[in-house]
């Protein structure tokens, strides 16, 4: 009898313990399969993404919370040596989000916030914290570990959303750089892309939206000839038309060499008509290159007005908007007689008869105050939009050679053609100044006697008419 109890007790003991480890493995079973193990994501052909989804004890599946206390443990692999970086975005857009970027034996993944498309706007998020970061190069491969929790990454954007949630879908934003270089720079047009993932928890419906598609590798290529375009209608207007307009205005009434007074003759008659063609083809050519780059800027799904490029874009704009309108309503001359000169015939310029043929000595017009601050204000706000124009187009090209890796020779061509612009206007307006100030310079273009368009003219005879009046 005892050794049948106890043979019982044994066998009870036996089944409660099978019964538990079925039931255990049941529950490990039915864990969704990112929580149990790790989901593998093809972002691109060069780069994988691995993660897993912790929960935490108290977690309730039923309960509308995001889950802040979450973790998400990520591990990326790209195949070669370069610098990686991922993160979540509410939009997919990469501008105004968080990521997490390791370069391999520089720096270790750390937390940042991407608040613009230049380095200097990429700054370290102080508040959220990873762990077990690492960043390796080993069997060909740069691997890049991670885990961090949901309220650390998916810090609130719009409307106190999670751009990480168990509950809402989830968008990985990732990037990397050119195969062997870590050094970390904008990433180009192919390195880029985004995966959106209903369900964390499960792989079963996700939307990947990558960039190195056909159709999106078209579109970029799309682009890539638009910001080509770009910068030649760039280089016309800033590069060719602008300089040339502020040299002959500058250049108009100077003394030059005698092999350049055929042109110099013909710069002085027509100079003013010169002066405004030129400048409305550079203003014609700048509305169009402004709206080449906000179309395209559309196209690519991407926020204006971030850097340095698009904000001096924007301001070049609007100044020469205004540059061009002020030069077409210039005040008038308004000419009045000057109080100390006078010029005769025998010094070879006008002088004036009475009726009985006496030459008499009349004082000579001088252009009134308005006109004379609007031509200093001009002048200088012309070749201070010369100058940003300069600055503009060099780091347009910069642009240009870091997303496409461009030929350098362009970009020493450019500055050897712009340093010999800038030193013809900036050279000829202190050869121009040097003259004036000691009286050696032509006087046509400060005694009222130039050129005028149809519309502003002031003719000579009345002119004279009004120089009688004051005598």
């Amino acid at each position: 009898m005892t050794s049948t109890l106890k043979l019982l007790l044994v066998f009870l003991a036996v089944f409660g313990l099978a019964q538990c480890q079925a039931h255990e493995h049941g529950h490990a079973t039915s864990a969704p399969p990112c929580v149990a193990g790790h989901c593998k994501l093809q972002l691109s052909p060069d780069l994988t993404m691995r993660y897993q989804i912790h929960l935490p004890d108290d977690y309730d599946s039923h309960s509308e919370d995001e889950c802040e206390k979450c973790k998400i443990s990520v591990q990326l692999l790209y195949d070669g040596y370069t610098w990686l970086g991922i993160g979540v975005s509410l939009k997919g857009k990469m501008v105004g989000s968080h990521a997490v970027i390791g370069q391999p034996e520089i720096s270790e993944p750390k937390p940042l916030y991407l608040g613009g498309k230049d380095i200097d706007s990429v700054k370290p998020t102080q508040a959220a914290h990873s762990e077990d970061a690492k960043i390796a190069f080993a069997d060909g491969k740069t691997v890049m570990d991670f885990t961090m929790s949901f309220s650390d990454w998916g810090v609130p954007l719009d409307d106190d959303l999670m751009s990480i949630s168990l509950k809402n879908p989830s968008t990985f934003i990732w990037a990397h750089g050119v195969n062997g270089d870590t050094e970390l720079k904008h990433h180009g047009p192919y390195n880029k892309g985004s995966h959106t993932i209903d369900n964390l928890m499960s792989l079963s419906h996700s939307r990947e939206q990558s960039f190195n598609s056909m159709t999106l590798q078209e579109q970029s290529r799309s682009t890539k000839s638009a910001w080509l375009a770009h910068g030649i209608i760039a280089f016309l207007a800033w590069g060719i038309f602008a300089p040339m307009a502020v040299t002959t205005a500058i250049m108009r009434d100077g003394d030059v060499p005698a092999f350049c007074k055929g042109l110099a003759s013909m710069i002085s008659k027509k100079w003013l008509y010169i002066h405004v063609g030129l400048n409305t083809l550079t203003y014609a050519f700048t509305i169009i290159l402004f709206s080449v780059a906000v179309s395209n800027i559309n196209r690519e799904n991407d926020s204006h007005w971030e850097h340095a490029h698009s904000k001096m874009g924007l301001a070049m704009f609007l100044l020469i908007s205004f540059q061009v309108l002020g030069g077409y309503f210039r005040p008038s001359s308004a000419t009045l007689p000057s109080s100390d000169t006078t010029e005769t015939e025998g010094n070879g310029e006008e002088g004036i008869s009475n009726e009985d043929g006496i030459e008499e000595h009349r004082p000579m017009p001088m252009k009134s105050m308005l006109r004379q601050a609007w031509e200093l204000f001009h002048n200088m706000f012309g070749i201070m939009l010369f100058l940003f124009g300069v600055w503009q187009m060099h780091s347009g090209l910069e642009l240009y050679h870091q997303r496409y890796a461009s030929s350098t020779l362009v970009a020493v061509f450019y500055i050897l053609w712009m340093a010999l612009w800038t030193g013809i206007i900036i050279g000829g307006s202190l050869y121009k100044w040097f003259l004036r100030s000691r009286g050696l310079g032509s006087a046509d273009g400060d005694n009222g006697k130039e050129t005028e368009l149809p519309g502003q003219s002031e003719p000579e005879d009345d002119a004279v008419a009004e120089l009688q009046d004051f005598s």
